[in-house]
């Protein structure tokens, strides 16, 4: 997978399918389309819903990371229009 920028993720469609859990960075970075170490950060860093398990192995559900980029989103365009408003 190619260097995304956080932007990417934010344009993608939600998935329509029930939720799901998803075991490990790797599996939640295939979800979101990101290599899994930016998963990890964005864990770390950005607040990606998501809790350690048995033997520290990330783990989250589909519904939750779409929630979480749906408020990022909503995030996003209030910045924008924060910063229009200052220009």
């Amino acid at each position: 997978m190619g260097r995304r920028s956080g932007q990417d993720i934010l344009s993608r469609p939600l998935t329509t399918t029930g939720p799901r859990v998803l075991w490990g960075t790797e599996e939640i970075g295939e979800y979101l389309r990101v290599h899994r170490l930016t998963a990890w950060r964005w864990i770390k860093k950005r607040g990606l819903p998501a809790a350690q398990g048995y033997k520290g192995k990330w783990f989250s559900t589909t519904s939750l990371i779409d929630h979480w980029i749906v408020t990022m989103r909503q995030i996003q365009l209030e910045r924008k229009r924060e910063h229009s408003k200052d220009n």
